[in-house]
């Protein structure tokens, strides 16, 4: 059993986060000392690594919430798990098609404005726009 610090540094998560994770319900049934102090499982470290590297995969905590119990399902059909990470593929493609755009939209505004010393300048007028 470990502790709280102790499954921090095996999982690669802050303390913080473990807790929060906890409060969200991505991890249940988490033992308690004499002492209250929480104490982690081998398969709790496991749990907490798969968050970690769910959420380094940019997947929503509700989404991590489905995959772990898809996980800790051993009749889980494997096409669920495929259709969850194809729907978060599609997800950031369209992310990074919004931040393109962003971009572009930014770059015509820099080039907009020559950075010289001047009162008057394209990037902040079009962010007052209404």
């Amino acid at each position: 059993m470990f502790k709280i610090h102790e499954a921090a540094k095996l999982s690669g998560l802050s303390s913080k986060m473990i807790r929060n994770y906890e409060r969200l319900g991505l991890l249940r049934n988490i033992a308690r000392s004499s002492k209250d102090y929480r104490l982690y499982h081998e398969h709790d470290i496991h749990n907490l690594k798969f968050i970690h590297r769910a959420r380094q995969l940019n997947f929503p905590l509700q989404t991590i919430k489905k995959l772990l119990a898809l996980w800790q399902n051993s009749s889980r059909l494997n096409s669920e798990v495929h259709n969850i990470a194809s729907q978060h593929i599609a997800d950031i493609r369209q992310q990074i098609q919004h931040l393109e755009s962003i971009a572009a939209v930014l770059q015509k505004l820099v080039d907009c404005c020559g950075g010289e010393h001047q009162p008057s300048c394209p990037i902040l007028e079009d962010l007052a726009k209404n």
